[in-house]
């Protein structure tokens, strides 16, 4: 699981700065969904990409949804609009969030997932958004760096926490703890992957 979620957030750190490592940002245009910045990101399914920016439904945060576009004016149609994903960020600088929008309402929920950072107690928690498969499911991954010391959680959608994983990046000892179980005691290891006292 961690393993996979770290693989996901790498992917949108990948598609992020895919779609911020363009041209034209001064091509301003207005169209059917009002003035966009146009941009050809060349990112994966991401072709040719508008930008607009929407209000955030989340107090003190800016947001930019990004368009993938097509110009359909030679058949005599309309410009034809997908919203594929958003960044949010704190206007005071202290959070930012990339979501993968959801435009056909597949999961239900508006997004098929997000990423983003925030500044907690003074460090920086990363933290994966995906949709879970169930109640139970972890759906909700943290990471953070504390020196030598990484410390990654999973949560349930209800903000459960459903294990935390740490462990040191110079030697790889570390522990694993998961609510509910081995009388809620971590189990730990040393650097050479072997058990020991916690």
């Amino acid at each position: 699981m961690i393993q996979r979620m770290q693989r996901r957030w790498n992917e949108d750190k990948v598609m992020e700065a895919a779609l911020h490592n363009h041209n034209g940002w001064e091509n301003i245009r207005s169209t059917a969904i009002g003035e966009v910045y146009y941009i050809q990101p060349r990112s994966g399914m991401m072709r040719q990409v508008v930008v607009k920016e929407e209000k955030s439904e989340t107090e003190g945060m800016r947001r930019w949804v990004f368009y993938q576009y097509e110009d359909l004016s030679e058949l005599g149609m309309d410009d034809f609009f997908i919203p594929r994903v958003a960044f949010e960020k704190a206007l005071d600088g202290t959070s930012a969030t990339f979501i993968r929008l959801d435009p056909d309402g597949q999961t239900g929920l508006g997004q098929f997932g997000k990423s983003g950072w925030s500044m907690e107690n003074g460090r920086m928690v990363f933290r994966i958004y995906t949709v879970p498969d169930s109640d139970n499911s972890s759906a909700i991954f943290s990471f953070e760096d504390e020196g030598d010391t990484v410390i990654s959680r999973t949560y349930t959608t209800g903000q459960k926490m459903t294990g935390e994983l740490r462990y040191s990046k110079s030697n790889g000892a570390g522990s694993f703890m998961a609510p509910g179980q081995n009388d809620d005691l971590p189990i730990c290891w040393d650097s050479s992957m072997n058990n020991r006292e916690c």
